[in-house]
């Protein structure tokens, strides 16, 4: 989990798309410390565009994975 993507190797507001293992969910928020719209993927995708956070405005985000 990270609350605040600043100073990340992903950085603030950079992600388009996103790499998800199998077994996980990962949770992007728009906002620091988990807040704000959110989307929630299973899987790898190519284009956050239509998604409820947007293209490159990813703030801080969850990943949970099944053990």
């Amino acid at each position: 989990d990270v609350p605040d993507l600043r100073g990340s190797g992903i950085g603030d507001d950079q992600a388009t798309s996103v790499s998800v293992s199998p077994g996980c969910r990962a949770r992007l928020y728009r906002d620091l410390n988990y807040e704000g719209p959110y989307t929630e993927v299973d899987s790898s995708t190519d284009d956050l565009r239509n998604s409820k956070v947007g293209d490159d405005s990813v703030t801080s985000l969850k990943v949970r994975c099944e053990r």
